[in-house]
This record gives C-alpha cells, structure tokens and sequence, in this order.
C-alpha cells in the first residue's frame, strides 16, 4: 500500500506547495508544531531556545521549509516519501540559501534513530501508514530521554461523514484523476445539509488536492480520543496534553454541580472523548509526547499546580464584554473560536490579570488583591481559588501553564 500512497502524493502533493514562504509567514502562515508559537506546551519546564535538533517525519511541501527559514540556528532532518515534495523542498532550500535543512526521500519505517533529536514533529502522516503504532515508536525512539513529539492524527468524530463518503466512492470505484475528482465536486456540492460530512466543512471552494487527500485517499484512519490513549500505551512515549485543550474538556457554563462532579472522576481520555461526542469540533487530533513519565498528563489534575507554577494568556479569544470592574458590574463574556465563555466577576478580575508575559501564580494572587482593594471589590483572593480558576482557563484553552525554570 506504500507505492500507492506514494504515487498519490507525487501526483497530488499534499498540502499545495508554497513558492513564497516569507510572503506567506509575513501573511499570517503558521505552521501548529511551531515551537516559537506554542513552546510552554511543548516544553512547559525549559526556557525558550530556537536551536534544537528537529527531525520532521512526512513533512510534505511547506513543514519543513517553515521550520528551516523560522529557526536557522536549529538543525533539521526532514523526510518525505513523495518525489514532487522533496523537489519542491530542494527547490526551497536552493532558493532561500537554507543551510540549516537535510531532506530525503524516505518513509517512516526506514528510520532508525536512537536518541537523537530535541524534538520530533509528524502531523497527519502516521494514520496512512499501515501500522501506526509502530511508526510511532520509531519516532518516540528518535528523540533524546527529554525529547518532545508533536503528533497529528485525524479525529473520527467531525469527520465521520467525511468517512461514509469514502466509502460511497469506492463503491462508485472513482480514481484519482481528473473527471472523478470534478464528480466528487459536484457531488459535495449537492450533499443533503443533514449529511454528517457537513460537520467537516464546507465545499464550495475545495481544491482538487484537497478532494484526493480528503476523500480518494487509498489509505488513511481516524481515531478517538480513546484510540489516541490506545495508540500510545506501549509506545515508549507518555501523553503531556493536547496542544489546544479547547473542545476536549466540558465547557457547559449551566451544567449541574452533581454531573460536573461525576465527569472530573473520569479519565483525561475518556472526559476528551465524552466532551467530543457532544461537540464535534475536531477534524485533528494534535498532540504532545515526552519520553519521561513524570510529564504523563501534565496539568490535568489540580495538585499539580504549585504557588510557583507560571502562567500566561493563549491567544485566539476575543471579547465579547469586559466585566465592569471598576463599577463592581456583571462579568466578562469571550468568544473561543465560536465557543462563548461567561466569566463572574470575581473569575474576571484573575483572567484580567492575565498577559501574554509569564507570571507565577503568586503574582496574579498579589495584582488581584490590589485590584479588589483599590476597586473596594471585597473579593480576598486565596491561593485554593486563583489555583482553580486558573486551572478552568488551562481547560478552556485559554491560559498556558509552566514549570518554573
């Protein structure tokens, strides 16, 4: 199944090439493994350091590209299976005068590296391999004992339709050419609005490679949240966290204390895959690994936020009403990707305090007192509650947590 999967991505390279990458970076291009983007969840105990070893698995036309021309100072090692890709790669390199990048046409299970690298990256590559978990373990291997791996996998419960359709195709026997990619079109075009594909998206606009990879795939798999913990077991890799924690914990802002109460019993898997099965807002699964099992779920129980544990603010939210603090009024509303969020007023003054520069609970402890007394608030902020407050922000997917360096 390999020389299929192959011959498809030579003749549909996935995603489209970038022939301009800075264009696109100054545009607003960004790639979701970025480390300078997402480093506390990446790496929530080290400082920031943009010269790692970074080996990319299946980087296709524009990862590994991204990553080279952000981070020149790092070294990476990128492979593909797909001939147009690592042309288009070399094409790049040439172009930009990367000195930094090594890429060669290779599949996962030809790797056979031990302890090498600082941090791993394959995002949606290993669910069109014929045996994910092993892929896997090859690329947890690859990496040093504190090692990240950032993984993408697809999530079965947005693109459950996406699946039937598969299926309807191949009963149809479309192959990846031209006149069966325009029927595939025309055939989304007129999907019933009930069908469960229209979860996944609309297609008015879809491109021809995006109908291949989307829909006439000779190989691919979803998983839920309950497969990604069976997917890791025995991997030699630990679960850190997800790297957007949005739509993986209950956000219901009337759900009844006695039902709260039962969900926070269960698993971190199992709350992810009740929360997904009412909200079908992941088309992808993306995720962090380390090799050490001290980071196994890291911030998911309360205890293990510290009065030193750092936070700041994830971008993404905007607001939709600040609570009037000063008038001693209401409580702030935001918006997360369509998701609105009712904050107290008392919950509002800690989020409030919340930057984008990394505080330690200590300090959002002092500046909400200060608040509270300067406003006459009679709010007296303890330790217990700032913890669990910020704690609901770090399940919301709106604050970042780190160990202090």
């Amino acid at each position: 199944m390999i020389k299929e999967v192959e011959k498809q991505y030579n003749d549909w390279p996935y995603p489209e090439p970038i022939e301009d990458m800075e264009k696109e970076i100054k545009g607003g291009y960004a790639e979701e493994s970025a480390i300078h983007l997402h480093w506390p969840i990446i790496f929530p105990e080290k400082k920031y350091k943009d010269n790692l070893k970074i080996f990319i698995a299946g980087c296709g036309t524009n990862q590994a590209i991204y990553h080279a021309f952000l981070y020149p100072r790092s070294e990476i090692y990128a492979i593909d299976i797909s001939d147009t890709s690592i042309e288009h790669n070399k094409r790049m390199i040439e172009k930009y005068g990367l000195k930094n990048l090594i890429i060669e046409k290779k599949n996962i299970f030809e790797v056979n590296f031990k302890e090498n690298f600082d941090y791993v990256v394959s995002t949606g590559v290993i669910h069109h391999t014929v045996d994910p978990k092993k892929a896997l373990k090859i690329l947890i291997d690859s990496g040093k004992p504190d090692s990240a791996i950032f993984i993408m996998v697809y999530s079965e419960y947005c693109r459950v339709g996406v699946y039937y359709l598969q299926d309807v195709f191949k009963y149809l026997n479309l192959k990846q050419n031209m006149k069966d990619i325009n029927f595939v079109k025309e055939f989304l075009n007129n999907l019933r609005p009930q069908h469960f594909a229209r979860i996944f998206g609309g297609y008015g606009e879809i491109n021809n490679t995006s109908v291949v990879d989307t829909f006439l795939h000779n190989q691919d798999r979803p998983y839920t949240c309950l497969e990604i913990e069976e997917l890791v077991k025995g991997s030699g890799g630990f679960f850190q966290g997800w790297a957007n924690n949005l739509g993986y914990y209950p956000f219901f802002s009337k759900f009844p204390k006695e039902r709260l109460d039962v969900i926070e019993k269960l698993s971190q898997f199992e709350i992810a895959d009740f929360t997904q099965k009412i909200f079908q807002t992941k088309t992808k699964h993306s995720f962090v690994l380390r090799k050490n099992k001290s980071f196994q779920n890291l911030w998911h129980n309360l205890d293990q936020i510290k009065i030193n544990t750092t936070i700041n603010q994830k971008g993404g939210w905007k607001t939709e009403k600040f609570a009037d603090i000063e008038k001693n009024l209401g409580g702030s509303v935001i918006n997360k990707q369509g998701i609105i969020y009712e904050f107290s007023l008392k919950e509002s003054v800690v989020f409030q305090n919340l930057t984008f520069e990394i505080k330690d609970i200590n300090q959002v402890i002092s500046e909400a007192n200060k608040i509270s007394g300067e406003m006459s608030l009679g709010y007296d902020f303890k330790f217990e509650y700032v913890r669990k407050t910020i704690h609901d922000f770090w399940k919301k997917g709106l604050a970042l947590l780190s160990s202090p360096f």
